[in-house]
């Protein structure tokens, strides 16, 4: 769908954080069938990932937090990666906007506008082809590291930017099934971690929804000691058991689109919001995606001391627990 920035922050996030509980309609985009599977079992996401990030085993210590460290991020779900190679999934409103022509030249000058820090993109479809690859023109163009998934079979995909060192990377897919999530940690400038978890769940499905927030929540909870973000297309809003599951998790909601707020960013108690106007002016044409970015400035608080960042999959051998194949 076609959403129109707000014209406050405030009243938007508000509406999210006091309306947590109450009742409303869930929408989303569909893939194929519903969604894309995912087959694989669980393995090294170190092999699996592809990044030019030269330095995996960067450490990120534990460290005292200070409020005048801030970190801007962006989740934005770009519509079949704006590639025409996946106009024959598109629902039939949405071809005479957005068929028959890249987009992808518009998403990378939409998120080029933001300057983030941080970007976490959804339906990234299509971006390991090409050489280079789109994931890597993308990044490169955004003047950021990045890690792709390839491997998994979920067509739409997940992708993550940084202009950080990533030092820990996962592939979440695996055990929560398509459309994809993944894992990540950012070392930021002053040595500390950033624990950062996009994810892109069941637009379909109610019940695989569920259990696919219910899994992620379970892989997350030993990064909610940490600084920490959930960031992505949940496709789920106030007052759904998915939003109700993250909140009791222990999880702030700290933004998500409007009108819809099913792109949110989730935050760990140690961070919180910089300012509330941040990303607002950043102007997003029609025709790009059927989504708008949601985008967030988060700070750490003071006294608090973040955990030392690990790898969360504790399972192995488990493949696609939801079912959403």
């Amino acid at each position: 769908m076609l959403a129109v920035r707000p014209a406050s922050t405030i009243a938007r996030r508000s509406i999210i954080v006091l309306h947590v509980a109450a009742v409303a309609i869930v929408l989303g985009c569909a893939g194929p069938n519903g969604e894309s599977t995912q087959s694989e079992s669980v393995h090294s996401s170190a092999a699996a990932a592809v990044s030019p990030d030269s330095s995996p085993t960067a450490s990120a210590s534990s460290t005292a937090l200070t409020s005048t460290k801030t970190v801007k991020m962006v989740s934005f779900n770009v519509l079949w990666g704006g590639d025409p190679q996946f106009d024959g999934y598109l629902h039939p409103w949405q071809v005479p906007i957005f068929a028959g022509h890249s987009r992808l030249a518009a998403i990378i000058d939409v998120l080029n506008r933001f300057e983030a820090d941080i970007i976490g993109v959804e339906e990234a479809a299509g971006w390991d082809k090409g050489d280079p690859s789109t994931a890597e023109q993308v990044a490169k163009a955004l003047d950021m590291k990045y890690w792709y998934i390839p491997q998994n079979s979920s067509l739409l995909k997940v992708a993550l930017f940084s202009k950080y060192p990533i030092s820990q990377r996962e592939d979440l897919t695996t055990i929560i099934g398509g459309p994809g999530a993944l894992h990540a940690t950012i070392v930021l400038p002053d040595g500390s971690a950033l624990d950062v978890v996009v994810a892109h769940l069941n637009a379909t499905s109610q019940k695989i929804r569920s259990c696919q927030m219910r899994e992620l929540l379970r892989l997350s909870t030993p990064l909610l000691q940490n600084q920490a973000v959930l960031i992505g297309d949940f496709n789920s809003v106030p007052g759904s058991d998915e939003v109700l599951a993250a909140d009791s998790a222990g999880w702030d909601l700290i933004a998500a689109d409007w009108p819809y707020y099913i792109d949110q960013i989730w935050a760990s108690p140690s961070v919180g919001l910089a300012g509330s106007t941040w990303g607002l002016d950043i102007a997003v044409p029609s025709g790009v995606s059927d989504h708008d970015p949601v985008s967030a400035e988060v700070t750490f608080r003071q006294g608090v001391t973040a955990g030392t960042s690990g790898p969360i999959l504790l399972l192995t051998g488990a493949t696609d627990l939801c079912g959403s194949r």
